[in-house]
């Protein structure tokens, strides 16, 4: 899913898996579990407009496909991820 914002180039992992169902990779779309969740993009971003645009897309997406998303860099988001991963 191309998703720029934090590099011009970003892209986001959609996954269907027979036991989780859909998750979606967020990767960098945002740093933190709050940030996806408020829209905020970090000052540091490629394009903070762009960002923001993302994680509009991802949540649409999430809403579409009844997805869940991780948000890679929030450790909560990462104790979500059972060991061995998702299957």
């Amino acid at each position: 899913i191309p998703t720029p914002g934090h590099s011009a180039g970003h892209q986001s992992l959609k996954v269907e898996l027979p036991d989780a169902g859909t998750v979606i990779l967020g990767a960098d779309v945002a740093l933190l579990r709050a940030g996806y969740e408020h829209e905020l993009a970090p000052a540091f971003a490629w394009s903070t407009a762009e960002n923001v645009r993302s994680i509009r897309k991802v949540k649409q997406l999430a809403r579409e496909t009844d997805a869940d998303v991780i948000i890679h860099h929030d450790r909560d988001e990462q104790a979500r991820i059972p060991e061995g991963g998702l299957a």
